[in-house]
């Protein structure tokens, strides 16, 4: 019987496809303008302002198909829209033509995935006025340094959301297609010194940002992905880099960020294989954010590097480069998964080079990429159907490149 059904489910998706269709007429006009108060000759206070208009009208469907375009035929007519639905969690127009179809059973069926995953076609219209104001208190301490205090507002405009497969946690896929603005708020003060008689430069900041409306992308836990508003974070965090000239001929640069991101709200998460639901949303099968970071946000990352010089001739020269970057652990995957954490690294690369001086410029250099031969996590992410109809815990993963070397040649002329 489980073969004969296999075998019924194989027929219905044999040669078959989902096609998406969308549109989107926009109109978007913007004002800006900066005013610089110099209040001293030391103290400068600027102010800025942005007036923006957007509106957008868009529609979209999804078709189940036969394979290169065109209607399904028979029994696939029928079935397969409901297939797609069943096993992937694709809703389709065809669904509500079968449901309105008053065919016995099967538009029962049809008609009960409609109200599941939506209704197709759907259209939005989307218009928004939008104003960010900013503000800037920048103070001449010395010949060679500046402090400055920013408070800064900025939005991502919204839109509609093309590449859903279904409503996800939305009342309907009227509401799930369309998105409004991401707004943000971020408070920032910092230096820029040069130092040592102008061979060093040093710059730090520090900074805190607030999100509202976040726009976030939620996995369906089939196949596909719903962009929403469903999050509020914050995000504080210290940035230091800086250069030196050691002696005419050596000079290092480097950098350090340290950075703490937390949700203040996002209970529609993407819950992880075998997770339990948790949170507001948890009778609809999704797990609160709340209080996590997020993806691919390391607390501290790092760079060094080095360049060395040794001229040989009035026309020749040696030039030696080495580099590391050090990255704290994250999360690879959007679900937060503490399976799929990368843990943290350090990656070295060097460079050894001849060249020339002159004005026709010429280079031979040997590249070592990654000499410890690290392979992070670049991106992470659950199998697609594999816990939720075969419950099976399953993961793939993208790592980054491993230790490299290059002969590389260049010749200006």
């Amino acid at each position: 019987a489980a073969g004969n059904q296999a075998g019924t489910i194989g027929l219905a998706l044999a040669d078959t496809q989902a096609a998406r269709s969308a549109r989107v007429d926009a109109k978007v006009w913007s004002v800006f303008g900066q005013i610089a108060w110099h209040i001293s000759d030391d103290l400068r206070l600027t102010f800025g302002s942005r007036l923006n208009y957007e509106k957008k009208d868009g529609r979209r469907t999804m078709a189940i198909e036969a394979r290169g375009g065109g209607a399904l035929q028979g029994q696939q007519a029928l079935l397969t829209p409901i297939a797609y639905a069943a096993l992937f969690g694709i809703a389709s127009q065809n669904l509500s033509e079968i449901a309105a179809a008053g065919i016995p059973g099967i538009s029962t069926s049809a008609g009960d995935f409609v109200n599941a995953l939506g209704a197709l076609p759907t259209a939005g219209d989307y218009s928004q006025w939008r104003y960010t104001p900013s503000l800037t208190l920048q103070y001449d301490a010395g010949p060679h340094t500046m402090v400055y205090a920013s408070w800064v507002t900025g939005a991502k405009s919204g839109g509609f959301d093309y590449r859903a497969n279904n409503k996800g946690a939305a009342a309907s896929m009227d509401e799930a297609f369309a998105f409004g603005d991401e707004k943000a708020m971020t408070v920032e003060g910092g230096l820029k010194t040069r130092l040592l008689g102008g061979r060093a430069e040093l710059n730090a900041a520090v900074y805190y940002t607030d999100y509202k409306d976040l726009q976030v992308s939620i996995f369906d836990g089939r196949l596909g992905f719903n962009v929403g508003n469903a999050a509020k974070a914050r995000i504080y965090g210290l940035e230091l880099d800086g250069r030196v000239r050691i002696t005419p001929r050596l000079s290092a640069n480097g950098s350090f960020a340290y950075t703490n991101f937390k949700f203040k709200e996002f209970p529609y998460g993407q819950c992880y294989s075998g997770q339990v639901p948790n949170g507001p949303a948890a009778a609809q099968g999704y797990c609160s954010y709340k209080g996590q970071t997020a993806q691919f946000v390391p607390k501290t990352t790092g760079t060094l590097a080095l360049q060395y010089m040794v001229p040989i001739t009035d026309a020749l020269e040696i030039r030696a480069s080495g580099d590391m970057f050090y990255s704290g652990k994250y999360f690879a995957d959007p679900t937060l998964d503490p399976r799929l954490v990368q843990r943290a690294y350090t990656r070295f690369n060097a460079r050894l080079a001849l060249g020339s001086v002159g004005p026709k410029k010429w280079e031979v250099a040997l590249l070592a990429k990654n000499l410890t031969d690290k392979k992070p996590m670049s991106f992470a992410t659950a199998v697609p159907l594999a816990y939720d109809i075969f419950g099976a815990v399953s993961s793939n993963a993208f790592f980054g490149e491993g230790r490299t070397f290059v002969l590389q040649g260049r010749f200006d002329f």
